[in-house]
């Protein structure tokens, strides 16, 4: 047994008295008492609950709820330490995404003295990125006429494997399951479910790791089929009933769906929060038993449409014109589109050149007949890049 010795003195005369004491290894680390020794075997595990934001880890240490008081709490994983507590409170471990971590949290009473509480975390995996393709006509408008689009997962890499699950339009059971390795990079994998119809498709993505759901991604895409059609002609004089072709007259057609306006003229914006205008020249031709064209041209100098400027075949009655093929032109005509994109007005204007004494006096006499309209197929096109269908609407002629 290791043996001190304490020297008593009494006056001048001093004797020694040969005292024994516990082993030394009660007296290590932080010199504690005879009294804080026996407790020591008594010393119980902290309380420890956790919760998890992103890739973070908080453990909550509380005190145990009996025994002595440690001195510390230390938070290890396999080993490496996380944390030293000097009283109850938090500790943040930044885990990672997709991580399963074991933790032990252990209440120290000095050097030797401990008791460990073991609690695992699972952390979820990262959110994903989904993107689609094509996207036909305008672009960036969440619109295609693709009824198999193209669906791209980019996930970031996280601590270990994972997947995402990708749903649609309220699925229970998802149409793809993308695997993502944990290979420190970011994955990116496209899958191409098919859709029978048109309308919009609602994509849900699920990243799940350990049965652990990360952040939801959604995505809608609009899904066009079957092409537009024109659904109204109107043909209104600038004077009522002068039954002449004239400055003021209109021509606005009305379709069943948005249009591409680059379609119709390729300086126009593709989408734009007003009604957009440009000069035109508008010529109306005599084409014999076939009836009068209506056909448009580039006019003006601050940034015309560019040839050629489609929007369909406009034929009114033979009448309207002589029948030796005579023409006549409107330069100073404008052509536009509505903020809706799907109303298309020609009004003439300017001076117009031509035989216009003719067909003036051919006009005023002769009777009204019915215009019609034509849609062909190279143009316009609607707002997902379909050709329009050919239509012909007829509408009273008032010319």
């Amino acid at each position: 047994m290791n043996r001190r010795h304490v020297i008593v003195g009494a006056g001048a005369a001093a004797a020694v008295l040969a005292v024994a004491l516990p082993a030394s290894a009660y007296w290590s680390g932080s010199a504690l008492t005879p009294a804080a020794t026996v407790s020591a075997a008594t010393l119980q595990p902290p309380g420890v609950s956790t919760s998890v934001v992103d890739g973070d880890v908080t453990l909550s240490v509380t005190a145990p709820a009996s025994g002595p008081a440690p001195t510390s709490y230390v938070v290890t994983v396999k080993e490496t330490l996380v944390c030293t507590l000097t009283a109850p409170g938090p500790c943040v471990h930044a885990a990672g995404r997709a991580a399963t971590v074991p933790y032990s949290v252990a209440s120290r009473l000095g050097d030797h003295w401990k008791a460990a509480a073991t609690v695992t975390a699972v952390t979820p995996p990262p959110a994903v990125t989904l993107a689609w393709a094509p996207d036909t006509g305008i672009p960036g408008d969440g619109k295609t006429s693709a009824t198999a689009p193209d669906i791209t997962v980019t996930a970031p890499a996280a601590v270990s494997d994972y997947t995402v699950d990708l749903f649609a339009e309220g699925a229970a059971t998802p149409f793809a399951t993308v695997a993502v390795p944990a290979a420190g990079t970011t994955a990116t994998r496209t899958v191409t479910p098919a859709f029978s119809a048109g309308g919009t498709l609602d994509i849900v993505a699920v990243p799940m790791y350990s049965g652990v759901a990360g952040p939801q991604t959604a995505l809608a895409i609009d899904v066009v089929t079957g092409a537009s059609t024109l659904t109204a002609l109107a043909v209104n004089p600038g004077v009522t009933g002068d039954r002449t072709i004239g400055a003021g007259d209109v021509v606005r057609l009305t379709f069943g769906r948005p249009l591409d306006p680059r379609t119709v003229c390729t300086t126009w914006a593709a989408t734009s929060a007003a009604a957009q205008s440009k000069p035109v020249q508008v010529t109306f031709t005599d084409g014999g038993a076939a009836g009068i064209t209506m056909s448009l041209a580039p006019a003006g100098a601050s940034q015309p449409c560019v040839a050629p400027v489609v929007l369909g075949v406009l034929t009114a009655d033979t009448n309207y014109l002589i029948g030796n093929k005579a023409s006549v032109t409107f330069p100073g005509s404008t052509l536009s589109i509505d903020a809706a994109r799907t109303v298309v007005t020609v009004t003439l204007g300017g001076t117009a050149t031509g035989d216009t004494d003719k067909i003036n006096t051919i006009g005023r006499r002769q009777p009204i007949d019915p215009a019609s309209f034509a849609v062909t197929g190279s143009g316009p096109f609607d707002e997902v890049g379909t050709a329009l269908t050919a239509t012909t609407l007829t509408a009273p002629s008032t010319f």
